[in-house]
């Protein structure tokens, strides 16, 4: 395209919607796109793009084009752009979220694959979550979660993305409270019993958030999500054994009898939750003794530690956490001060007495 590359280019991709599938002016339109795209690799190039109006014309690409790839590749180049601060502004400014709410409805599932990862992008940041908000997405999150657009069964990679995305806004007060109010909760408990490994570690992950207050704690108890929570920390992956127990500690401050008692830690505690932790400290202590442990390999063990402290309040955790002092006085030793301190903490809980 040579000199004044950009405006060219924006010339080419407007216009979607008017030209048939493999006319001369699509072709044209691909190509410019994946010009684009080799442009926005510098902040110059992007610069350039941005000021000469390429997001207007990628919103209407990604959801007017008849053309697959050329919707897909717009979308993806709006991902791109949704990575920089001022072009996010941008975007906002001229109101891609509306566009991807049209697309994340896209009948084809790379289409509505990209869009999410646009919506990632945009989650990951405090004024991205309140347009996301504004326009409703967070339901639309849910809905992808349950079903297709069609109404058929959901795609396990659409779900991996949308919870994840769902998981980023809800950190926020506006985006817990829309999503609460359109069933995530229930949806997510759904997802934490998938056979798909990321789809039941990032709906985890979201439920660790969503639990926040009492009432969500209690609709996630009366489901039993003790069950798959503590076959996750039994499942040996440690991503999921991570997931696991940040969910773990949300639940673990949930009340639900009229005496006051903490159900949660109760059927965690009959779940095998005291025992699934055990193997993770074992863990730590293994690679302490090989001089192989890190802050970031240790960071598994220290939640299982806090994990422990919390249960500590009922009588029967004490009791069956007893077993687990010898490897808990070891790591009051480690190398990692983060670690030392929290199996401090959990052998002064464990060894309290009324």
């Amino acid at each position: 395209y040579g000199s004044g590359a950009a405006p060219k280019l924006v010339r080419h991709i407007e216009g979607s919607g008017t030209d048939a599938v493999g006319s001369d002016a699509a072709v044209k339109r691909l190509k410019a796109l994946e010009q684009a795209l080799d442009m926005m690799h510098g902040p110059a190039g992007l610069s350039c793009l941005l000021t000469t109006g390429i997001v207007p014309s990628l919103n209407t690409a990604a959801v007017k084009d008849p053309d697959v790839t050329i919707r897909r590749m717009a979308l993806v180049a709006l991902g791109r752009v949704a990575r920089e601060r001022t072009a996010r502004a941008l975007m906002l400014e001229h109101d891609s979220c509306s566009a991807l709410l049209q697309a994340v409805a896209d009948p084809v599932l790379d289409v509505r694959l990209a869009c999410l990862q646009v919506v990632l992008q945009l989650a990951a940041t405090p004024l991205g979550t309140k347009a996301l908000v504004e326009c409703h997405f967070v339901k639309t999150l849910v809905d992808r979660c349950r079903c297709t657009p069609d109404g058929g069964p959901p795609s396990p990679e659409v779900q991996a993305i949308a919870v994840t995305a769902m998981g980023r806004i809800c950190q926020t007060d506006i985006g817990r409270e829309e999503a609460l109010g359109v069933g995530a909760v229930d949806v997510a408990l759904k997802m934490l019993r998938s056979e798909h490994r990321e789809v039941a570690y990032q709906a985890a992950f979201c439920l660790a958030v969503l639990t926040y207050e009492q009432q969500e704690k209690a609709q996630a108890w009366a489901d039993d999500v003790m069950t798959p929570l503590v076959q996750m920390l039994l499942s040996g992956d440690h991503g999921l054994q991570t997931a696991a127990c940040a969910l773990l500690m949300s639940m673990s401050n949930g009340t639900r009898f009229e005496d006051g008692r903490n159900a949660c830690k109760k059927a965690a505690v009959a779940a095998g939750a005291t025992r699934a932790l055990a193997p993770l400290l074992q863990q730590a202590l293994d690679l302490e003794v090989a001089q192989e442990l890190t802050n970031a390999n240790a960071e598994l063990a220290v939640y299982a530690c806090k994990c422990m402290a919390s249960l500590s309040d009922l009588p029967e955790a004490r009791k069956l956490m007893k077993r687990d002092l010898p490897v808990l006085r070891s790591l009051v030793l480690s190398s990692q001060a983060v670690l030392s301190k929290h199996a401090e903490i959990a052998i002064e809980r464990i060894t309290w007495t009324p």
